[in-house]
């Protein structure tokens, strides 16, 4: 009898169970994942567009600066046009001595000019005399000039180039300019980097001043491609 039962009892099926269960750890951990990757592309977004539109505040900036000093060299020609065409009011246009005065007129014009131009960089930011160009290549390749790129500076050079070139001088306005749109990059890195700490890294802030000088050569020759 014993035998049957352990017979019927090795002959009987074993039932079966099958359990679906959740790993709450693994689906935090992807939720987790999907949302960081979220938050990154985001941040990658948020960069782009924070590029975009420095270089479109910079590009604008830059412009109105180049039409401030075209204003300036214009009126300060036009000064000067009228100061060597005063003597014509008393002398004939066909004499020596109209000859004489225009030219000795033109002369203390134009030296005048160069020498306030020389004055006010001098006195205002020293940084601000000569072309510009050595200076901001030096900064690019990492070193640090101080206060190549202040406010003073800024003030300095837009000044100093117009009353240079409304002299009349034969001297060129890009290199100068480059300097200028130089300080402007600078001056909006500090400003911006108070909300976006990415613009206070150096590499950034190298690749302003590369877009800068970009900005300078299209402003110069009214070629905004070709910058």
């Amino acid at each position: 009898m014993l035998q049957q039962k352990e017979l019927q009892t090795g002959n009987t099926k074993k039932a079966s169970f099958h359990l679906d269960t959740t790993d709450y750890a693994i689906e935090k951990l992807k939720k987790n994942n999907c949302t960081k990757s979220i938050e990154r592309n985001a941040d990658k977004l948020k960069e782009i567009l924070a590029d975009w539109l420095f270089l479109l505040f910079l590009g604008v900036v830059c412009a109105f600066i180049n039409i401030f000093i075209e204003m300036l060299i214009f009126n300060l020609q036009e000064v000067q046009r009228l100061t060597v065409s005063l003597p014509f009011f008393h002398f004939n246009p066909s004499s020596w001595a109209f000859l004489v005065i225009s030219f000795i007129s033109w002369s203390i014009y134009t030296v005048g000019l160069v020498a306030a131009s020389a004055t006010f960089a001098h006195y205002v930011s020293v940084q601000a005399i000569g072309s510009g160009i050595p200076e901001i290549k030096t900064i690019i390749r990492g070193v640090v000039l101080k206060n190549y790129l202040s406010f003073s500076t800024l003030i300095s050079k837009v000044f100093g180039i117009a009353m240079a070139l409304g002299s009349g001088i034969p001297i060129g306005k890009m290199g100068p300019f480059c300097h200028i749109a130089a300080c402007v990059a600078n001056l909006m890195s500090n400003m911006v980097s108070r909300f976006s700490p990415a613009f206070a890294n150096k590499t950034r802030r190298m690749e302003a001043f590369s877009a800068a000088c970009a900005v300078a050569v299209a402003s110069t020759f009214s070629a905004p491609i070709g910058g």
